[in-house]
This record gives structure tokens, sequence and C-alpha cells, in this order.
């Protein structure tokens, strides 16, 4: 009996980023966002021995915010491998650019987001902008979208980081909660919005592990499993002299995780992960 398969895929340069598959008991593909440009050859063949197939059909694709290190691969793949697969839909929810333009911490991001603009345009497919509370059903697969972006807590230095799609997948009865690059002010907004509602099994870790939302969501959360987007020198917060020798806050998420009994924790760092559903807890 076939059944769903998630899969959270290493990175395949030195730079963190952020990769999942859905693969449903029927055999549809969702992508959620897919990682920098040197991950885009990698995920088209992991993608093309998942579902069997030289010209891969997704379904969907989800993508949480428009930095390089989530849109980059798409990207991509959009400029030079069109052929080989299609894209049924995309769905993102992004700030203006002249918002990015003035706010972001980053040069680069602007062109990033020409850039994937340019991308959809080219691929013609459906584009669905999210909002919140949304939902979508893929067979046995339901997306539901908790908050998107709200310029009102967007003006800081974090402000595209601040403007993901945060969205809920529901399978076999089980949870798993996509964060993104939620950072501080995301994440008050999203426990005012759902408090204890925002209870999950599996939580992907804002920002990476560090530097994202605060205790408090990831306690209302109380996830059994966590899913960490985090190469090996960002989990141990090693700048090259060694572990906790960097400025990240891994190892203060990485306590909190202990602090709440997290048991499961699925890490980039240790190559590509896959879950079935239901999955097993102890």
């Amino acid at each position: 009996m076939n059944l769903t398969k998630m899969y959270q895929l290493q990175t395949r340069t030195i730079q963190q980023m952020m990769s999942y598959v859905i693969i449903t008991r029927e055999n549809r593909c969702i992508v959620i966002d897919g990682g920098n440009t040197g991950d885009a050859d990698y995920l088209l063949e992991f993608l093309k021995d998942k579902t069997n197939s030289e010209k891969v059909n997704i379904d969907a694709w989800f993508f949480s915010h428009v930095h390089s290190d989530h849109v980059n691969a798409f990207v991509a793949l959009a400029n030079s491998r069109r052929d080989e697969f299609c894209v049924k839909k995309v769905l993102f929810n992004f700030p203006s650019r002249e918002l990015v333009a003035e706010y972001d911490y980053t040069d680069s991001t602007v062109l990033t987001m020409d850039e994937f603009y340019k991308a959809v345009e080219e691929l013609d497919t459906e584009v669905v902008i999210l909002q919140n509370k949304d939902e979508y059903f893929f067979g046995d697969v339901r997306f539901e979208v908790l908050l998107v972006n709200d310029e009102s807590f967007m003006r800081n230095s974090n402000v595209v980081n601040n403007s993901c799609s945060i969205v809920r997948m529901e399978v076999e009865e089980q949870t798993v909660l996509f964060l993104g690059d939620a950072g501080v002010e995301q994440g008050r907004t999203l426990l005012d919005m759902y408090g204890e509602k925002l209870r999950s099994d599996f939580v992907q870790m804002a920002h990476h592990g560090q530097n994202g939302v605060e205790k408090e969501v990831y306690e209302a959360i109380k996830p059994k499993a966590c899913l960490w987007p985090t190469p090996l020198w960002l989990y141990d917060n090693d700048i090259g002299n060694g572990y906790g020798s960097g400025p990240w806050q891994t190892l203060t998420v990485r306590e909190w995780m202990q602090e709440l009994g997290v048991k499961h924790h699925f890490i980039d760092k240790d190559g590509n992960h896959e879950i079935v559903f239901p999955f097993q807890f102890d």
C-alpha cells in the first residue's frame, strides 16, 4: 500500500537552505521552497526518481518567502530545465517590491524577486496568492494557510523573513507546521492569532533553527518532532573556530527543544530524511 511521504532534502552547497518534497499516496507531488541555485539539479533529479518520471508533474510549489536560499532552485530550473518538469500552480504571497527595496537588509533580494517573477512567467503556470485561512487539498493531504505577510509589523531589519507564508500540512491525522524564516514579530502575531491552536506534531524550525520565532511559539506548538533545515556549521554554531564559536542562536534553540522534551530531530547535517505518514512516534 502506498503511503504519503515527506522528504527534507540536504543542502548541496555549504549554504543553509530549505527544501521539502511531499509525494502523496496517489503519487501527487508537492514542493516547498527548494533551496539555492546549487540545489536545483539535485532537486529535479530527486523528483524524477520519486515520481518515476522523466518529466516531473508538480501539483503545487509553495514558497515561504523570496530570499534566495528558498527560491533560487526554482528560478534556476525554470531558466535552464523547464522542459523537464511542469508545475500546475505556484503558491506564495510576497510583500511589495517597494517595501523590500526600502527595508530588506540585503541588496540582492529585489533582484531575486525580479528573477522569481520572470521565472513564473516563463513557466506559464497558475499563480495563487495565498491568504490567511486558505485551504488546499491534494488527495489525502490538506494545507492550511495560517499567516501571510502583514506590512504592519514588517518594517525592520528582517522584513522579508517576517513576510513568510506560514502553512500547516495535515495528513493521516498528523500535522506539520512550516514556519519558513519567520522572525520574532511574525511569531508573536502567529501566537496572538492562534495560541494553543498552533499545536502540531512536527515543526520546521524557524529561520533554520536560529534567530527566528521565540520560545513561547514553540511552547504553544508542543512539537513531537523538529525539522531542522540546518547544516552542521549552523547547527553547532561554528563559525570556523569550533563548536559554539559563532554568533548564531542555534544552541539556545536546541536547549529549548530539549526542555520541551522533543525526542525526534530531522537535521540537514545528517543527510536527506524520509518521513512516512502516519509517523510512529515513541
